[in-house]
């Protein structure tokens, strides 16, 4: 027994000499309840995160907001940062900083909304509503951006969309067709693809089974705006320019757009939710410890006792819904 005791000793020891983040992670825990963290808090702690992988990136920086977004996307569990001791305040993080990235400066506006924007003045617009968006949130603490998002998600429930008739033919079969089609590939001659493109190509499905656009008149530059769901390729110029509402693109936004015309449900048992959906069903995942959902798919089959989801970001035609990583804890179904 005493043998066994040194091996272990000397084994603990040798990790903490060649890894001082060995004993740092197993040894201290979050100080605090996680709700009553800031998200600048929560920031600090990414950034520590990053500085012991000797990762220097500036934030706002490309590099650091691809960074983010890569881990806010990723399908299977990240087992290293799951185990890091902050995890359950730096996933908070990441949801609030891919969704204040993805409703300003990633819709790429294109510059003809007026002349005197040039593509430098409209990155440098893009970047202060960035900037703003993400210092507000850095402000208040978990908990309270957690309220306010689930009280944001009441209130928009049940809530028509202005001037939309919620009648519209949708043919399931017509939109299993489209993602047959696409689910490998990306429609360019239409859309543009997005960084996270989980949600833009749901809506192309959508759209393709005959759910209806709303859209604004005339049609405005890309938008942050949940009362309009709509994407467009203006080809007249040398180059393709896209307008887009964030409800067509990004998880969230196109939650509460079609919430306010649609069944949803959400929980945590996916023996429950395989029961409430059918196919031509939107399924949208949130992670362990997450803000926000960040994840999109479309139900192309349900058969076997699972349902079978076709989506982007990876990609795939028929993932079984039974296998999806155990990282997505929670799930809501949007019926159509």
């Amino acid at each position: 027994m005493k043998k066994i005791f040194s091996i272990l000793f000397c084994a603990t020891l040798f990790l903490t000499i060649v890894n001082p983040n060995f004993a740092k992670a197993s040894e201290e825990p979050l100080e605090k309840p996680r709700e009553e963290y800031t998200l600048e808090e929560a920031e600090k702690a990414f950034l520590t995160y990053l500085n012991e992988k000797q990762l220097n990136y500036e934030i706002g920086s490309p590099e650091y907001s691809e960074y983010v977004m890569k881990l806010n996307n990723e399908e299977e569990t990240n087992i290293e940062l799951k185990e890091y001791p902050s995890y359950p305040i730096i996933a908070a993080y990441i949801s609030e900083y891919t969704y204040a990235y993805e409703t300003s400066l990633g819709m790429d506006e294109d510059s003809n909304t007026e002349e005197s924007q040039t593509p430098e003045v409209l990155e440098d617009t893009q970047m202060e509503k960035f900037s703003n968006a993400l210092e507000v949130q850095k402000e208040k603490t978990i908990g309270d951006i957690e309220a306010e998002i689930e009280l944001e998600e009441e209130e928009q429930e049940g809530i028509p969309v202005l001037e939309f008739s919620t009648y519209s033919t949708y043919s399931v079969s017509k939109a299993k067709d489209y993602a047959k089609k696409w689910y490998n590939s990306r429609n360019s001659y239409q859309y543009q693809s997005q960084n996270n493109d989980c949600t833009n190509f749901v809506s192309q499905i959508l759209f393709a089974g005959g759910k209806s656009k709303k859209k604004p008149s005339p049609v405005p530059a890309s938008t942050s705006n949940t009362k309009y769901w709509y994407s467009y390729m203006n080809d007249s110029g040398k180059v393709p320019t896209f307008k887009k509402s964030t409800s067509w693109i990004n998880v969230s936004d196109f939650y509460a757009f079609w919430s306010r015309t649609q069944s949803t449900k959400s929980s945590t048992s996916k023996k429950t939710l395989i029961s409430y959906a059918d196919v031509g069903d939107v399924i949208q995942f949130k992670k362990d410890k997450a803000t926000r959902y960040s994840h999109t798919m479309f139900v192309y089959e349900k058969s076997d006792g699972t349902l079978y989801l076709s989506g982007h970001t990876s990609n795939y035609l028929k993932k079984n819904f039974k296998n999806i990583d155990e990282k997505w804890v929670k799930y809501r179904v949007i019926k159509f």
